[in-house]
């Protein structure tokens, strides 16, 4: 949402561009040194190469929580 507000799309949301602490703050980044081989996490319009919008982000947070999901009950997407 901070960053939808300032009209900044991340594009690249996934576990590995997120951190955190001990004090319980979250850091998302860009790790851009990293970038993923795997195109599950970005959204049907990326994909495509028409345009899009931060709704993008939804989707990779959204594809992002079922990874969680399935390494806690102890699957792999």
């Amino acid at each position: 949402m901070f960053l939808h507000q300032r009209q900044v799309i991340h594009n690249d949301i996934r576990c590995e561009n997120i951190l955190y602490n001990k004090n319980g703050e979250i850091k998302l980044i860009d790790n851009t040194i990293e970038k993923s081989n795997e195109i599950y996490h970005l959204a049907p319009e990326q994909l495509s190469g028409t345009a899009y919008n931060d709704t993008v982000d939804v989707w990779s947070l959204g594809i992002m929580m079922v990874e969680l999901a399935n390494l806690m009950r102890g699957s792999h997407l």
